[in-house]
């Protein structure tokens, strides 16, 4: 049975001895246990109950409950403050609030489990595993996580050459697979357990379709791997190793620079018969801004579809086409199309549509035919020459009668 005590039967100073309650005791109001005491039965008080002394309790204790589910039970029902804390109100170190919430640092925790640091200089959370013999040598294996000072800190570490590192893992129906690994060399690996770079992507089947790489939205992306290897820079579906799409305008195409005081740029082809298609930017000290090189022979075609045939266009007001051999040098220059349209062979300077400085030679297995022919003029199709002593004579045609040679010029 229990014993009942008033509070003011135990109002008297500190007792001297043991008390042991054996059967159980029920204090009515506030109660004091100031020696050791041991309790072997239930004990309730409808007050405060203060020990100062050890207290061995041989069934479980619960707070605002008279039905102990654990050896230790708080119920906050009715409750204005936390369920437990360590501290006081204005320096708490440990909080437990009605709702559930568990505050490290903080009275007051916004989070299932909210930890606030108390100085500048210290982290707010540290799980460790590790042997260390001082601060600077560590002499076995850690493992750790740390929080605090703005930045957080997930560290695996092995006294081992080439050992340690982080992985992450995935689950599939229940089994677990590594899906990203942080080596201790530094290398990263995505869909691989073994990085070779210090960025390794290995498409895995479980991804389906899904890019290796991608830079935007399958919607609207600006940069693709495909599990193929194929590149695509603004599309999501490359269909060749390299594929460029845009949408506007004189917008899509290779961009090249050398910002070195006299250096140039180039694009190089080769393929494997050992031909090569070479476009350089020359530096200014060359005499041509542009140039397409191209190893061993050559062939420049338009498809058999192209209806437009090929088009070589000087985009420049005064800008011709140029021909040359034996090199780009100005020197080398064959022949040319000025931007009026007229032809010149061995010539820079055509003085009529078509102008040659050097022989010509006409020759065939047939009939060799020279065909000259004029709509309009009373001479018709006219030939000039000059001799040496700058006379000049002209043959031609007329539309009534013979072919005239004599003196002068056909225009």
């Amino acid at each position: 049975m229990f014993a009942k005590y008033s509070r003011a039967s135990l109002k008297s100073s500190r007792p001297p001895l043991l008390l042991a309650l054996l059967s159980g005791a029920l204090f009515a109001g506030a109660a004091s246990v100031f020696a050791v005491t041991t309790i072997g039965a239930n004990i309730s008080t409808g007050g405060t109950l203060t020990v100062t002394g050890q207290s061995a309790l041989n069934g479980g204790v619960a707070l605002s409950s008279t039905t102990p589910w654990g050896l230790f039970s708080i119920n906050p029902n009715g409750v204005s403050g936390p369920a437990f804390a360590i501290g006081s109100s204005t320096k708490t170190d440990f909080v437990v609030t009605n709702a559930g919430y568990v505050g490290v640092g903080t009275v007051s925790p916004s989070f299932p489990l909210s930890v606030v640091r108390k100085t500048s200089a210290s982290g707010l959370v540290e799980v460790a595993d590790f042997a260390q013999t001082n601060s600077n040598a560590a002499v076995g294996n850690e493992t750790g996580i740390g929080i605090g000072n703005g930045a957080a800190l997930i560290s695996s570490w092995i006294n081992a050459p080439g050992q340690g590192g982080l992985k992450f893992y995935g689950s599939v129906s229940d089994a677990l697979f590594e899906r990203l690994v942080i080596q201790g060399a530094g290398n990263v690996g995505i869909g691989t357990t073994t990085p070779w770079a210090q960025l390794s992507i290995n498409p895995i089947a479980t991804n389906g379709t899904a890019p290796s790489f991608v830079i935007g939205s399958s919607t609207a992306t600006n940069f693709v791997v495909t599990n193929a290897g194929n590149v695509g820079i603004g599309t999501a579906n490359p269909l060749d190793l390299l594929t460029m799409t845009k949408n506007a305008a004189f917008s899509t195409g290779f961009g090249f620079s050398n910002s070195t005081a006299g250096g140039g740029v180039y694009f190089y082809l080769a393929g494997d018969a050992g031909g090569s298609v070479e476009l350089d930017y020359t530096p200014a000290s060359q005499p041509v801004d542009a140039l397409i090189d191209i190893a061993s022979s050559a062939v420049i075609r338009t498809s058999n579809s192209a209806s437009g045939g090929l088009v070589l266009v000087a985009q420049g007001a005064s800008a011709p086409i140029r021909f040359g051999t034996g090199g780009f040098a100005l020197s080398n220059e064959r022949m040319r199309i000025t931007s009026t349209g007229s032809v010149g062979i061995g010539t820079t300077s055509p003085a009529k549509t078509f102008a040659t400085n050097g022989d010509g030679f006409f020759s065939s297995s047939a009939t060799t035919t020279l065909y000259i022919h004029s709509s309009g003029g009373s001479k018709g199709g006219c030939i000039q020459l000059t001799g040496a002593n700058g006379t000049q004579y002209r043959a031609y045609a007329t539309t009534t009668g013979p072919l005239m040679l004599e003196v002068g010029s056909c225009q």
